[in-house]
């Protein structure tokens, strides 16, 4: 597609525009396409973005505090007109063709806020990754660690700490990957008003149902697990114990326990421990929770915890009774081959005599 330029922007590398009177200057390194989108409220641009300390006095080299493509958080999204904390981006993407690159520099006092920015993407980074991660909350509960001659809260890193105690420009190198009106995405969950999580709720399990039925176990747990965070959502909002909460538990159970089918299926039986743990903390003589719960036991070579589980199966629903007892055996069996070549193995290594 031809690539268009901004209005007063005649050369298209590197071209530049400063507004002093909002402490931003922008260079364009490759220019977009198409024209200049319609940014309304709830407009969902998406984009990949590198943060930049730019060289001064006591480095003569550029720092990159983040990149979006290394750092493991995907590429973000910015929905307009949601008082997102970092305002600047919103109103540096809002001068931009969808796939241009530009490059813009920010007063400090437009990117005060970038610490905590960055802080949530790692951790959102680090869950995916499967690494353990305290919530980005944790550093603003009572009695957190003040450090600095501001007394900020410790965001738990020391590039970040840093930025919060000396405050600087920033540079942001910005590629618009797309730009999406209300109405043609699929909302996140923490963009959803109550009542959207309240009617997305039945519309996602039915779509996971047909979507196990279909075999593709992988999209059928991402929208189970969808569903499973709306009502999560909606459960922050209610008393513990309380007949609402209460309620709302009754509609995750089932959710839960799809869900668990679907990493069974698809080998990922750490998750299926996990949940099904969760259900039999609620529900402890839930045969569903109890019988996955033993065979990704049994699959993960935990032999007494998949007995203790399955036994407990045959004790609730006699029906299962031949199923387990084969499980069982098939169990016993297992264990006794695998026993037999780890002593083979030792003893071909001279451990025993």
């Amino acid at each position: 597609r031809e690539a268009t330029c901004h209005p007063g922007l005649t050369d298209c590398a590197m071209a530049t525009s400063t507004d002093p009177s909002v402490g931003i200057s922008k260079q364009i390194i490759y220019c977009g396409r198409g024209g200049s989108p319609a940014f309304t409220k709830n407009t969902k641009a998406t984009f990949h973005f590198r943060a930049i300390l730019p060289s001064d006095s006591c480095s003569s080299e550029e720092t990159v505090v983040d990149d979006s493509r290394t750092m493991g958080c995907g590429p973000f999204e910015l929905l307009c007109g949601r008082e997102f904390k970092m305002a600047v981006w919103e109103r540096i993407v809002q001068t931009m063709l969808v796939g241009e690159v530009s490059r813009f520099t920010c007063k400090k006092e437009l990117v005060h806020e970038y610490p905590l920015v960055s802080k949530s993407l790692r951790y959102v980074a680090k869950q995916k990754r499967g690494e353990e991660a305290d919530s980005p909350l944790t550093s603003h509960r009572c009695g957190a660690h003040l450090h600095g001659q501001h007394g900020h809260p410790s965001t738990g890193y020391e590039d970040l700490d840093h930025m919060q105690d000396h405050p600087a420009d920033m540079v942001f190198e910005i590629e618009l990957l797309s730009v999406e009106t209300e109405g043609s995405y699929e909302k996140d969950v923490w963009s959803m008003t109550e009542s959207e999580k309240r009617d997305a709720i039945p519309r996602l399990k039915e779509l996971g149902n047909e979507l196990y039925k279909a075999k593709q176990y992988m999209k059928a747990a991402t929208t189970y697990s969808k569903a499973i965070s709306c009502i999560e959502d909606l459960e922050t909002r209610e008393k513990p114990g309380g007949d609402a909460a209460n309620v709302l538990y009754q509609l995750k159970e089932p959710l839960l326990l799809n869900y668990t089918q679907c990493k069974l299926n698809l080998g990922e039986y750490v998750d299926v421990i996990t949940h099904t743990t969760t259900v039999l903390q609620h529900s402890p003589n839930n045969v569903k929770a109890l019988f996955r719960r033993g065979k990704a036991y049994a699959l993960s070579w935990r032999s007494q915890e998949a007995k203790l589980d399955l036994q407990r199966v045959t004790e609730l629903d006699s029906s299962l009774k031949r199923t387990v007892t084969k499980m069982l055996q098939e169990l016993d069996a297992e264990q006794k081959k695998r026993d037999a070549d780890d002593r083979s193995m030792l003893q071909g290594k001279g451990m025993f005599k």
